[in-house]
């Protein structure tokens, strides 16, 4: 699997479908607004250069792990990841069928 450390942004998108790269070049940009830049480097600046980040993680670790975990029941059962096991068990049921499809 290819990463986006070893490729960047915008290269790693060749490994994506042509739906996927025409998505985000023709909609990511308003995604992108002035708001989200700021709260990015907020992040950047304060949480991880200013040490929040690291300081959570490491010597509050007992309550970030269990954050951690309520943080990915909650991405599973939301339904955007629901819809994906249905498609993901099409897909594999469709791979076995007998047809060889």
């Amino acid at each position: 699997m290819r990463l986006m450390a070893e490729y960047g942004f915008f290269k790693q998108m060749r490994f994506h479908s042509t739906t996927s790269q025409y998505g985000t070049l023709t909609r990511g940009e308003s995604l992108l607004n002035d708001e989200i830049k700021e709260q990015a480097r907020r992040n950047f600046v304060d949480d991880i250069k200013g040490g929040a980040f690291v300081n959570e993680w490491t010597k509050k670790h007992d309550t970030a792990s269990r954050r951690l975990d309520e943080l990915r029941k909650k991405a599973l059962s939301h339904p955007m990841s629901v819809a994906e096991d249905r498609v993901i068990q099409m897909i594999q049921g469709t791979k076995m069928s007998p047809s060889g499809s």
